[in-house]
């Protein structure tokens, strides 16, 4: 789970951070898009691994997508990230409660009202992990020139975002009292 809660302190609010592993992001579309591009067959019959799947050479573009996506995504939220500072990050340094040793994300912080069900948390944070991953998907496709996969990608990205906002409901709910 990729979610910890935070107690007030001073003028600071509560909060909750959700982050996503740089690495293991990467890994995780490397992974999926190379699967996919054992599928795409050139004239000749030959896979497009080269042409299609991510490694480690285009570990930039990804990281560019990756910030465009915490951003998309968790700028979606700005009504309860209020008394939060610098509630969306990317590519920072942070030690989890408890981690033995500090890691590199993404993600963004909300501010903890409390009045939810804390078992949908772990929820929320699977559905935005999808988020940031077909949102890059979609945009990769977009510059591979692959229009079908970047319209499939984009239609999952879409159907995440709105499960998100429909699970974030609960996180607002004092905001509309």
């Amino acid at each position: 789970m990729s979610v910890e809660k935070t107690a007030a302190a001073g003028d600071v609010p509560a909060s909750i951070r959700f982050y996503y592993e740089t690495e293991k992001m990467f890994n995780s579309l490397s992974l999926r898009t190379s699967y996919r591009a054992k599928m795409i067959k050139d004239t000749e019959g030959v896979s497009q691994t080269d042409d299609v799947a991510i490694s480690q050479d285009e570990k930039d573009i990804v990281k560019e997508l990756l910030e465009q996506a915490v951003y998309d995504i968790f700028g979606e939220m700005f009504k309860i990230t209020e008394g939060i500072a610098d509630p969306i990050f990317f590519d920072t340094t942070f030690t989890p409660k408890g981690g033995a040793s500090e890691l590199t994300v993404s993600g963004g912080i909300l501010k903890d009202n409390e009045a939810f069900n804390a078992n949908i948390l772990t929820n929320i944070d699977k559905k935005i992990e999808n988020c940031i991953r077909y949102f890059i998907l979609t945009q990769w496709y977009v510059v591979c020139a692959l229009g079908t996969d970047a319209k499939l990608n984009q239609d999952q990205y879409t159907d995440y975002l709105r499960q998100v906002k429909n699970l974030t409901f609960q996180l607002r709910k004092p905001l509309m009292s």
